[in-house]
């Protein structure tokens, strides 16, 4: 069970709502959620840094007196739209050092104007470098936005990786489904080797059930690329389906999953008590940032 001697924060910001979660002792906390203003988020960046400040002022108001809600090092998570990933293999048994890993990220990875992150991840002999180059003014619209709120920030994540985090398993698929936007996760040997957006606004997805069908055609074409690319590895039936977003508990999606693509849906087992009523499947990547190593 994770535990701190100080409270986390997390905030996860969606194109219709703010998700926010506290986790302190094994415990969560406090959770909240908002909704946005049409207009705030357009495409997976900050269109009105003031509509996005407020709406968190009035989250940071709304809580108790008896439970202060700290505004310092604020753990954020934003969507993977935009953002470019890529993974390196490392030859030889000699690690890159920080200017090293800089250095291969801004190579292999070449973008203008944009923030480079890279982590060492897996166990050798398999370690890879695992690289994110972030466009400056999608991430600068978010920091203004909470500078805005008067909150200070600890870490800024990717949605996509806080579910990796959460989910917790070394074989995975993450289908996260949200009003405007699906991503796709396929996990092996605990490594993120695929990682897709795409959009869910459009006039033909008006209802639930139309978007759980395309997030189904993209993930079967997803699946069939992996396997087709994989030389070897395909994914085996057995690997579980993780689900998150407001789309996930539609029973439709379930079925779909198991009786069509024949994969087990999964279940999360959080690595600290919840409450009973939170949805669990929204805060997922809340729950993943809480975990984040600082």
């Amino acid at each position: 069970m994770m535990r701190w001697p100080q409270e986390r924060i997390t905030l996860v910001v969606e194109s219709t709502a703010v998700r926010l979660m506290g986790a302190t002792r094994g415990v969560v906390s406090r959770w909240a959620s908002a909704p946005l203003p049409r207009g705030t988020i357009e495409d997976g960046a900050v269109a009105d840094p003031g509509a996005l400040a407020q709406v968190l002022e009035r989250l940071w108001a709304n809580h108790p007196t008896g439970m202060p809600l700290p505004r310092d090092r604020v753990l954020l998570a934003i969507p993977g739209r935009h953002v470019a990933s890529r993974m390196e293999p490392i030859a030889g048994p000699d690690l890159p050092d920080s200017s090293e890993m800089e250095l291969r990220a801004r190579q292999a990875l070449p973008r203008p104007d944009a923030y480079y992150a890279s982590q060492l991840v897996g166990a050798p002999p398999k370690q890879g470098l695992y690289i994110v180059a972030a466009p400056m003014a999608l991430v600068d619209g978010y920091i203004a936005a909470i500078e805005l709120a008067g909150l200070g920030l600890a870490a800024i994540d990717l949605k996509p990786l806080a579910l990796i985090r959460a989910v917790g398993q070394r074989y995975t698929i993450i289908v996260d489904g949200e009003h405007t936007f699906g991503t796709i996760i396929i996990v092996d040997d605990a490594l993120p080797r695929q990682v897709r957006v795409w959009p869910l606004d459009a006039p033909l997805l008006a209802v639930p059930e139309e978007k759980v069908m395309r997030v189904v055609e993209a993930l079967h074409d997803a699946i069939l690329q992996y396997n087709a690319e994989s030389l070897g590895r395909a994914l085996h039936p057995a690997v579980p389906v993780f689900l998150s977003g407001t789309l996930a508990d539609h029973p439709l999606l379930h079925d779909v999953i198991r009786e069509v693509l024949g994969h087990p849906v999964g279940q999360v087992v959080p690595p600290f008590q919840t409450p009973p009523d939170m949805p669990l499947s929204q805060f997922l990547a809340n729950i993943g940032l809480a975990q984040k190593r600082l």
